[in-house]
C-alpha cells in the first residue's frame, strides 16, 4: 500500500504493524535523532523521514517470527500514513471527524496540525521539554490531551461507542509483551495493552484475584510529559494520569489511585 517505503514492505502486514510483530526499529529510540527535535522545535518531520530513519538500522527480527515482539513507534508512524492513503485525508482530519467531535473532546488536538489551547509545560527534571516539534511523534505522541479527555475516550472505546463489538474483540487478539516497561505481566493486542496493576491485599487481607487487577489501556510519553490510562473491565474502573516529569512513572500513581478506588468499593 506504500510502495517503496519499508526494504520488507511485502512481508509486512497491517495487523503486525498493530502488535508490534514487524521488528522494525524505533526511531524514538535513537536518542540523537530524538534530540534534533528539541533543537528544531519548528521543524516538521515527513513521517517518511521517520519512517527512512528507522530502516538504516537493522530489524530486531523478520516480520512475523513465532513469538517475537517488540514496541516500535516506526509501526504508528507507518499506520498513520496508510490511514492518509487509505482515506485521501489527513491524520488530523480523521482523527477529529471520528474521535475527538464526535464525543466532544474539547481539549484534545492533534499537533501540530491544530492550534493547541492551554497547554502545561513539560520537564526532564528541571529541563523544560515543552518546545519540541511534535511532527516528530506523527501518529505515536502528537496528540495533546487532558486527563479528563483520555478519560472519556477511553470509556467510550471500552464502552462499545467508537467501533463494531467485533472490531473491539479484535483488539483483544494479545501477545506477550515480555515485561517491557517494568510491567512483568504486560501482554500486547492490536494497539491496546493489557497488564495487571500490582496493587496490595483486599480490605479482609487477601490477595486480589487477577480478574481485579487486569487492566486494558496504555502508556507514553514524549516532551517532558508521560500518562498512563487503564481501564479495568471487571470493576468498569478509568484511570487516566498525566504527569509532566519525564522522570516519573505515571504508573506508580495510578496503582495508588486503582487500588485506593477498589479499597473504597470494598473489592
Amino acid at each position: 500500500a506504500l510502495p517503496g517505503l519499508l526494504a520488507k514492505g511485502d512481508r509486512i502486514t497491517p495487523r503486525q504493524l498493530l502488535n508490534h510483530r514487524t521488528g522494525l526499529y524505533d526511531f524514538l529510540e535513537d536518542r540523537s535523532y530524538v534530540t534534533q527535535a528539541y533543537q528544531q522545535p519548528d521543524r516538521v518531520f515527513p513521517p517518511a523521514e521517520l519512517v527512512a530513519y528507522a530502516e538504516q538500522f537493522a530489524p530486531m527480527f523478520e516480520p512475523g517470527t513465532p513469538g517475537a515482539w517488540d514496541y516500535s513507534s516506526t509501526n504508528f508512524v507507518i499506520l498513520g500514513m496508510l490511514v492518509e492513503q487509505v482515506t485521501g485525508r489527513s491524520l488530523a482530519q480523521e482523527m477529529r471527524s471520528r474521535i475527538f467531535d464526535p464525543l466532544g473532546l474539547e481539549h484534545t488536538f492533534f499537533a501540530p496540525d491544530e492550534p493547541i489551547v492551554g497547554q502545561a509545560h513539560g520537564y526532564s527534571r528541571e529541563i523544560d521539554q515543552t518546545n519540541v516539534a511534535m511532527s516528530f511523534g506523527f501518529a505515536t505522541a502528537n496528540l495533546v490531551s487532558s486527563a479528563d479527555n483520555v478519560r472519556r475516550f477511553a470509556e467510550a472505546l471500552f464502552g462499545g461507542r467508537l467501533l463494531k463489538p467485533e472490531t473491539l474483540n479484535t483488539m483483544y487478539s494479545f501477545v506477550s509483551g515480555y515485561g517491557q516497561y517494568n510491567m512483568p505481566a504486560l501482554e500486547y493486542g492490536l494497539g491496546l495493552m493489557r497488564n495487571q496493576l500490582p496493587v496490595g491485599p483486599s480490605a479482609n487481607g487477601q490477595p486480589r484475584s487477577p480478574e481485579v487487577t487486569t487492566v486494558l489501556g496504555h502508556i507514553g510519553g514524549f516532551g517532558g510529559f508521560r500518562s498512563a490510562l487503564w481501564h479495568a473491565p471487571e470493576s468498569g474502573i478509568t484511570i487516566a494520569v498525566s504527569v509532566n516529569q519525564a522522570a516519573m512513572d505515571p504508573n506508580t500513581l495510578a496503582t495508588r489511585v486503582f487500588d485506593t478506588i477498589l479499597t473504597l468499593q470494598g473489592r
